[in-house]
């Protein structure tokens, strides 16, 4: 929750509250930190260990592989570098249903080995790339700092 609380605060989000685990959707309960932000949607973090053998290759099949199974819409998805860091990653998925959703991810190289997997989730892309941009920039300099 540190680290999401430093990196929502260091993006500018205001108004966020991590939601209470009773309160936390099934897909996201494997997440260490879940907060909502009211009128925008939701958002979580997930600490990938080092122990894991898991590489940015394996995480982004997974993550596109998840939403794309959920999806029982039009399917999009895509990449882009972070900005600033070669160790992290951006990428998105887009459902188009009556009740449709986009998703940012940002993938991050922890210092200590493994990854940060930050999710930006709403009702449109604009919405969610936008603050995905905010939190994929405030995250490689909460690591960065470290």
């Amino acid at each position: 929750m540190t680290f999401a609380t430093n990196v929502l605060s260091l993006a500018g989000i205001t108004g966020f509250v991590f939601l209470q685990p009773d309160a936390i959707p099934p897909e996201l309960k494997a997440h260490d930190a879940v907060w909502a932000i009211k009128g925008e949607g939701i958002g979580s973090v997930r600490v990938m260990a080092a122990d894991r053998e898991t590489t940015p290759e394996a995480i982004k099949a997974g993550l596109f592989a998840a939403d794309s199974s959920r999806c029982k819409g039009r399917f999009a998805s895509g990449i882009a570098p972070a900005e600033s860091n070669a160790s992290a990653f951006n990428l998105f998925t887009v459902c188009e249903t009556d009740e449709g959703y986009a998703t940012n991810y940002v993938v991050l190289k922890r210092p200590a080995g493994g990854h940060y997997v930050l999710s930006t989730v709403g009702k449109t892309a604009d919405q969610v790339n936008s603050s995905g941009a905010a939190i994929q920039r405030a995250a490689v300099q909460t690591v960065s700092s470290r």
